[in-house]
């Protein structure tokens, strides 16, 4: 009526004003389900991929680093600020397993006496030494940089050599997916991966192996 009235075609003739009121009817609906925010625990593929990147020759000393490193966050099941919280000249590897010791962790205060220690069995999926590459790097970050208390150190934009920055939680998740796609993880999987993801699957191997509930909280 009112397009009548003032002269002007029926709205649902121009095409550009339609379609803009159903962008705006669209952005106004309200959604009857929540996009789930769950992290997905790494399937087999995912940690297969770590141990092995951690081993590949062919790869640049960083990128065995890294893969190194997040396949010990993976069965310590560290957060990434703890991980950015733990200084490398306390990464130790022991005869059956791998512990380091954060200064400042979500449940504790910095400088506090009474650290968390970070453990992990060196139990292999690949039948390499994954972490390998993490101590010899430590070792090196150790002695060429004393006071270094972070343990993901930036990378170059050609992800070859080390920049003495904290990196980021984003920096060091698109290395992670980096990782997995190098080592062959489809991009379909790589991309649902997260660095939240990790926590999830030493609990969960614990619970297959049927470990008591209050030994295997984290």
């Amino acid at each position: 009526w009112l397009g009548r009235t003032m002269g002007y075609g029926a709205p649902d003739e121009h095409t550009g004003l339609l379609a803009m009121y159903k962008n705006a009817q669209s952005r106004l609906e309200r959604p009857l389900y929540k996009q789930s925010r769950k992290a997905n625990m790494p399937p087999e593929e995912v940690v297969l991929a770590l141990e092995k990147g951690a081993c590949d020759e062919r790869r640049p000393g960083a990128y065995r680093y890294y893969a190194s490193m997040l396949r010990v966050q993976l069965g310590v099941s560290a957060r990434y600020v703890d991980m950015q919280h733990t200084a490398p000249s306390t990464f130790k590897v022991q005869s059956r397993h791998v512990q380091m010791a954060p200064w400042q962790t979500k449940t504790t205060r910095k400088g506090a006496t009474n650290l968390t220690r970070f453990i992990a069995t060196q139990h292999s999926r690949s039948n390499l030494n994954w972490w390998e590459a993490a101590e010899a790097s430590c070792q090196k970050f150790m002695k060429a940089h004393p006071d270094m208390d972070f343990m993901y150190p930036r990378l170059s934009p050609d992800k070859n050599t080390y920049i003495l920055q904290p990196a980021s939680h984003s920096q060091v998740q698109t290395m992670y997916r980096h990782i997995l796609v190098t080592q062959g993880v489809p991009n379909k999987v790589a991309n649902t991966m997260s660095l939240h993801g990790l926590r999830a699957w030493a609990a969960e191997m614990a619970y297959q192996a049927q470990v008591p509930r209050d030994l295997r909280r984290y």
